[in-house]
């Protein structure tokens, strides 16, 4: 998606192309022949710290077809890492900081780059960063995300419920209020809430309906869709005045839920909330920074459930300082509140990204001394993302192990 508002936001004056090498049956191939074909001026290449040694090794590869091609990193990883980036990766000409829709088009325009707010780049061997570009306040100027330039028949995103309806991602609203230590959307995106019309969301919804009619629905991708309200009512207001047929999920917190919202949201065509649950323990909930409580997860879990709404929940174990008796309560929680083991999406492991405040808590004292987010070590991870792991921890996983079996026979 990400890739998609960039393309949209330069395309009325340069061309562009899109590649996914996720879904593409060569990937290597596929970048060689667009490279060689397609001759392009400059490059850019999403890097989410999944993924970053990826987003390394395409830069590379990009010089090595023609060194004089620009080559740009953006998202999430690059963000909180540039510095480490750009001293590092030579291959790399510059690094785009947080949103990127301006900032690329400044880069494509030729804007000399001293003068370009928001990134990260090299002269004469060494690393500048310049100033921190304002987050966009006004959402509807962006045009909706390229679609068109993606193979969108070849993603095979579904709504986590039994029926699985096809959907494609969509995006409502920036930003992250709450600073939950083990994420970094709050440093990624900005602490204000900055939302797009209600006329403005469910215009791009049709057009997807229209163009895509293989497609059943959306999902909603913002941290936190019903967090404004107004617009989530408004939202959906518009979905039934349009008489559009939508099938669509999003996510929430349990502090921001209430039965007529929910009632509203059901009758425009949403099947499923999720909710970022994280633990059934107040100490806990508190360490993490996640401001809710057990009581607050039951009720919104309720709510939905009665309304006829598929609730979904996350959870993680293994946070700094979690107990067996912690766990236990965690469990304790997701029985009461009716959550079938379908329904939860459970890590049993913290991954530590950077940007995190978690991240900075513990990196010092589990992460070897000279680890950078360049070079690969061998450490516990998922997907090269570095993993805490607990004091305990064998025994700690068989704790789990028979916790789940207690609740799956309760269930």
């Amino acid at each position: 998606m990400s890739l998609a508002y960039l393309a949209a936001f330069i395309r009325d004056a340069h061309d562009v192309r899109i590649m996914d090498l996720m879904v593409e049956d060569k990937p290597q191939d596929a970048l060689l022949k667009c490279l060689r074909r397609f001759k392009p001026d400059i490059v850019g290449v999403t890097c989410n710290t999944a993924e970053r040694f990826g987003a390394f090794d395409i830069a590379r590869t990009v010089k090595g077809v023609d060194a004089g091609i620009m080559t740009v990193l953006g998202g999430a990883h690059v963000t909180f890492t540039a510095r480490e980036i750009m001293e590092r990766i030579p291959e790399v000409d510059v690094c785009v900081l947080f949103e990127g829709e301006i900032t690329l088009r400044e880069i494509c325009d030729g804007k000399e780059l001293s003068q370009v707010k928001g990134i990260a780049y090299r002269s004469v061997d060494k690393v500048y960063l310049t100033e921190k570009r304002p987050f966009i306040e006004n959402l509807d100027m962006l045009p909706f995300p390229a679609r068109d330039l993606l193979k969108m028949e070849k993603y095979d995103l579904k709504l986590p419920i039994p029926s699985r309806p096809l959907v494609t991602n969509l995006v409502a609203n920036r930003g992250c209020p709450f600073g939950c230590k083990f994420c970094s959307a709050t440093q990624l995106c900005g602490l204000k809430i900055r939302s797009r019309s209600a006329e403005n969301v469910v215009e791009e919804m049709e057009l997807v309906m229209k163009d895509y009619t293989f497609l059943d629905g959306v999902f909603i991708y913002d941290d936190h869709f019903t967090l404004n309200k107004k617009l989530a009512i408004e939202i959906c207001g518009e979905i039934k005045e349009r008489g559009l047929d939508v099938r669509w999920g999003c996510f929430s917190r349990v502090d921001s839920i209430d039965r007529p919202t929910v009632r509203e949201m059901k009758s425009a065509g949403c099947e499923m909330i999720g909710f970022g649950v994280e633990s059934g323990s107040p100490k806990i909930l508190k360490a993490m920074n996640k401001n809710i409580t057990p009581d607050m997860i039951r009720n919104a879990v309720g709510i939905v459930k009665s309304e006829g709404v598929e609730a979904r929940a996350t959870v993680i174990f293994g946070y700094p300082g979690e107990t067996w008796l912690d766990i236990t309560r965690t469990f304790r929680v997701l029985a009461s509140a009716n959550l079938k083991p379908s329904e939860i999406g459970r890590g049993c492991y913290l991954m530590l990204f950077p940007g995190a405040g978690v991240y900075d808590q513990l990196a010092p004292k589990v992460l070897p001394k000279d680890f950078n987010w360049v070079d690969r070590f061998d450490i516990p991870n998922y997907k090269d993302i570095p993993l805490y792991t607990p004091p305990n921890n064998r025994a700690r996983m068989l704790f789990i192990k028979l916790m789940k079996g207690i609740y799956r026979i309760k269930k």
